[in-house]
């Protein structure tokens, strides 16, 4: 073998141990990167667990008194603040979903058992708002999109630019004041008031938030199974 062969056989080894090099360096970079993604989403998700989980229980139990203990029955007297406050409390739901949603929006996929059966669990909750199937009724229908307007309209910047809920006294005062926030809600207040209604749809919300509210309080440390009852869905 001439010095030539013997040249380009060293260029062409060198130039394949450059390649691999590159794409072992290149691969690592990535999962690196994928890793460090997948650690901040289990941040977030762990970060917002409680808000999540408080905002779930509170209008699980709302919607429970109202189709299965019949809080309507204190209307007139009391109808202002129930409907207010309902409204309020979904609003407060969808908000810490919309959060969470900003945070890990940019984020590797998290596969982590627990991850996913959040996942899932939010997402029964959006499609029973959402669905339009007979089953669920026609009051309440709230599209996809809706909630994450409804939810970011929701959200406030504190200091140093961390993303909470409004409170119910700004919550109040925006309703009062802002013709353009209270919009955004119209159908709903209409759907709460109307005379009659079999509360289909609040009867299977309120099922998958308990359910939602299970997965992330699995040892019942936070809330009782006392507090858990859930609304009797026919069939």
């Amino acid at each position: 073998m001439n010095d030539t062969v013997v040249s380009i056989v060293i260029a062409i080894l060198a130039l394949v141990g450059s390649i691999a090099s590159a794409g072992v360096t290149a691969y690592i970079t990535l999962r690196s990167s994928q890793l460090t993604d997948i650690r901040q989403a289990r941040t977030a998700h762990f970060k917002y667990h409680n808000p999540i989980l408080l905002s779930a229980h509170q209008l699980q139990s709302r919607f429970y008194n109202i189709a299965s203990k019949n809080l309507y029955l204190y209307r007139p007297r009391y109808d202002d603040y129930i409907i207010r406050h309902t409204i309020y409390l979904i609003g407060q739901y969808f908000a810490w979903q919309a959060i969470l949603e900003k945070e890990v929006q940019f984020l590797a996929f998290d596969r982590s058992q627990d991850t996913i059966a959040f996942r899932d669990r939010a997402v029964a909750i959006r499609e029973a708002f959402n669905s339009d199937q007979p089953t669920y009724g026609t009051e309440l229908m709230v599209w996809a999109g809706y909630q994450t307007a409804i939810g970011e309209i929701m959200i406030r910047k504190e200091e140093g630019g961390q993303r909470i809920c409004m409170t119910y006294p700004e919550f109040c005062s925006e309703w009062d004041n802002l013709e353009e926030f209270r919009g955004w809600f119209r159908a709903i207040e209409a759907d709460l008031r109307l005379e009659g209604q079999d509360f289909r749809r609040m009867r299977h919300v309120q099922n998958a938030l308990i359910d939602l509210v299970e997965v992330l309080d699995p040892k019942k440390e936070r809330y009782g199974q006392a507090t858990l009852e859930r609304c009797w869905i026919d069939g």
